[in-house]
């Protein structure tokens, strides 16, 4: 009969293998959007939240933790149920504008299924990055392979496409767009090059970190050399890809992610000036990367979509809604709908997304609720944030820098198979494991010592001064003591 020891560190790692289970199989289907595929997401992490909830592994940071979802539920509410009964966006409006039968801006409930989907996506994410952020250094092991093989198979899979001209994947789906780009599994091309650039400074980090996660029981020599044949396959597979924006931010990312490991390397000798050096290195790259295809062709092509219509056409026209829409938002999942709005009639095609992911943000929860989301991201990263160096987080925070880049000018982050990367990456940020506790006691002792050391400096001095006063008591002041004094021995 099984114990309840037994039972809830089985119940843990269920959890954690559901975690890893989700990376493999998510992205196969079209990245998550094929449908249903969000459906058995949303199983997935039920699953893991059940399983970890019976092994009874809950610690003080989950009350931050909750209090992000819960303002974020109550910001989707007052959308849904709420503002629509209290303000009549119609009002926002000129007379002359073509309403149509569009319900995210008139008196009626704002669309209830697109608000749900988002506030299950949220929900899906903040389950998975809650987990690995309590994930031991074992288990964060294991899932950095994962991201290894599955990141190494999509580069692969992407170049073996290019190459071949294929376009029946994997024999589920049929690739209709992209023909002449890397794409692996995934539809658009953007999205593989973003999802490649949020795995390449986890899969470096752990390989090449002084304290390695990836194939610990390898020579750091041998995981070096592992980890530039999967930089080099990655970096084919992203130039391949077309994705100029997602190859820039995968190299930032990356740079970011080595800058950290030899600023905080306590092994590497010269560490700041190798730091700067690799600095140096990458945007010179960048450079000669610019001056080969040309700058205006760079500069074209980051602010174009496919169909010759501008990523920057479609934020001129969101901003010329009403200022009272951007201050209560049009609503979660609204976007599609209320863009119609303002498109302009030049477009050739109907937008599902702004190609930001911070301005549709805005542009559909409003500053208002956006404020309180915010203040509540604050409070949480100030309880959950752990303290000390940075080495094993070195490659979560680079692939963090990179889909903030990326999601500048697309939507990594309402992909599921790409979200669900930058997601773990976050828990593995906020994971109190990932701190390198021999050097966090090494830092702390120095100073100690430092400070022990400047204490007794400063009780010498002390001791010192109060020496002179006694001297300053004890010297003659008249000319009879004087006289004594020098008369004494």
């Amino acid at each position: 009969m099984i114990n309840s020891k037994d039972f809830q560190k089985n119940c843990s790692v269920t959890s954690f293998l559901f975690v890893v289970f989700a990376l493999l199989w998510l992205p196969i289907f079209k990245a998550g959007m094929m449908p249903g595929a969000f459906s058995w997401l949303i199983i997935n992490a039920l699953l893991i939240l059940v399983f970890f909830v019976l092994a009874r592994e809950l610690n003080t940071q989950k009350t931050a933790w909750l209090l992000v979802w819960c303002v974020f539920s109550l910001a989707v509410i007052c959308h849904v149920w709420l503002l629509p009964n209290f303000f009549e966006f119609k009002r926002f409006f000129p007379p002359s504008a073509n309403l149509g039968a569009l319900q995210t801006i008139t008196n009626t409930p704002v669309d209830l299924y697109g608000s749900m989907r988002v506030w299950a996506f949220f929900s899906v994410m903040w389950i998975i990055a809650w987990r690995v952020s309590l994930m031991n250094l074992s288990q964060v092991g294991i899932l950095l392979t994962t991201i290894l093989l599955v990141s190494l198979f999509q580069a692969i899979y992407g170049l073996y496409g290019f190459i071949s001209g294929n376009k029946i994947i994997l024999g589920l789906w049929i690739k209709e767009y992209y023909l002449r780009d890397a794409t692996g599994t995934f539809v658009n091309r953007n999205h593989f090059a973003g999802m490649l650039a949020i795995a390449w400074p986890l899969v470096v980090s752990g390989l090449v970190a002084p304290k390695a996660l990836i194939f610990p029981f390898l020579s750091g020599g041998f995981r070096v050399v592992i980890a530039v044949f999967y930089s080099m396959i990655v970096m084919l597979a992203l130039v391949s890809s077309h994705s100029r924006m997602g190859t820039a931010a995968a190299i930032f990312g990356l740079a970011t992610c080595l800058y950290i490991i030899l600023r905080n390397s306590y092994l590497a000798r010269f560490q700041k000036v190798s730091a700067i050096w690799q600095i140096v290195g990458v945007f010179l790259f960048l450079a000669l990367f610019a001056l080969w295809f040309g700058l205006g062709d760079i500069v074209q092509r980051y602010a174009s979509l496919d169909g010759g219509d501008s990523r920057v056409d479609v934020w001129q026209a969101m901003f010329g809604l009403p200022f009272n829409v951007w201050l209560f938002g049009v609503g979660p999942g609204a976007f599609e709908d209320v863009f119609q709005l303002v498109k302009p009639s030049y477009f050739s095609v109907r937008f599902i997304y702004a190609h930001n992911d911070y301005l549709e943000f805005l542009f559909e929860f409003g500053l208002l609720v956006a404020l309180a989301i915010l203040c509540a991201v604050i409070f949480w990263f100030k309880k959950v944030y752990p303290k000390g160096n940075h080495l094993l987080r070195a490659g979560a925070l680079g692939s963090i820098v990179a889909v903030a880049m990326h999601s500048l000018v697309d939507f990594n982050l309402q992909i599921p198979a790409s979200a669900l990367l930058a997601w773990v990456a976050l828990g593995l940020v906020m994971n109190n494991q990932m701190v390198d506790i021999q050097e966090g006691d090494r830092e702390q002792k120095t100073r100690q010592s430092s400070s022990s050391s400047k204490n007794s400096h400063s009780r010498n001095l002390g001791a010192k001064s109060k020496t002179r006063k006694r001297i300053k008591k004890r010297l003659p002041r008249t000319k009879q003591e004087w006289l004594a004094f020098l008369r004494s021995d």
